[in-house]
């Protein structure tokens, strides 16, 4: 059974995975001057699951009764790694 923290870790990375998926069909990843917006949200949820795994790993640290699971963020960061490799 996953945690309430686990769901809302869940929630966070559909939501990105979802803005990335949109902005990629509605605006494309066209060649410009500015880098386009299905390139720039994927690369800050990229960083917001980097720095939430870091927080989280600082946290589980001094708080050894914490126990975080970093399944979901290493699957939640490969997928926008992948994304931002692939486009």
């Amino acid at each position: 059974m996953k945690s309430n923290y686990d769901i809302i870790k869940l929630v966070v990375y559909f939501i990105g995975f979802g803005l990335t998926i949109f902005s990629i069909v509605k605006f494309g990843l066209v060649d410009s001057h500015t880098p386009p917006l299905g390139f720039v949200i994927p690369v800050l949820f990229l960083f917001l699951g980097m720095f939430w795994a870091l927080i989280g790993f600082v946290v589980a640290y001094f708080f050894r009764s914490v126990s975080i699971n970093y399944k979901n963020h290493h699957i939640g960061i490969g997928v926008k790694f992948i994304i931002l490799i692939s486009g």
